[in-house]
């Protein structure tokens, strides 16, 4: 995948450029899946994926790429992780204040 990304993106990308840059781009399709309403709670990445596409298709493949067998064993307790943050009901574990400040309960 680094390879295929540097021949079509970034040729003098090292692997840690190649690694941030497509971490970012997962965090921000799980966060944009979020936004658009899509749970992300108990669920397969590919459906995630699936369910993005319909509007956001750059973003649906980045996580369809996570999916493939050869990769996820290898990045899962990570995108677990991010999936379950990303899961949290965060207007449950906070409130307002009178002057309009977030506080955690």
């Amino acid at each position: 995948m680094a390879t295929d990304r540097r021949r079509l993106l970034y040729p003098d990308a090292t692997d840690a450029r190649f690694a941030d840059g497509y971490a970012q781009t997962v965090t921000f399709a799980l966060l944009l899946a979020r936004v658009e309403g899509i749970s992300l709670a108990e669920r397969d990445l590919r459906e995630v994926s699936d369910d993005l596409g319909a509007n956001h298709t750059l973003m649906a493949r980045a996580l369809a790429v996570l999916t493939d067998p050869g990769i996820l064993p290898k990045l899962a307790v990570s995108v677990r992780t991010l999936q379950r943050v990303l899961s949290v009901d965060w207007k449950k574990l906070s409130k307002s204040d009178p002057r309009g400040v977030a506080v955690l309960l």
